[in-house]
């Protein structure tokens, strides 16, 4: 990854495409729950963007989850 974008120690970023950067919370053990050291990446982070002339479009997805969200059952949702 570019130089810049190496600091963000809570943040995975890649370019899936030239131009498209990808920012990802990464800090899967917990659950990518927001620290402060997290918080301060996501705010810093956009400066750095702003600032690159190489990027065009950001991609925030959503982190993948750790197991699927709980089922509800037909006879509770009446």
């Amino acid at each position: 990854m570019d130089e810049p974008y190496t600091r963000f120690s809570r943040l995975k970023i890649d370019r899936p495409h030239s131009r498209v950067l990808r920012v990802v919370m990464n800090r899967p053990d917990k659950l990518n729950a927001a620290d402060s050291e997290m918080h301060c990446n996501l705010t810093e982070i956009w400066r750095v963007i702003d600032a690159d002339a190489s990027v065009n479009a950001v991609l925030v997805p959503a982190p993948a989850r750790r197991s699927p969200p709980a089922a509800t059952s037909s006879s509770s949702a009446r």
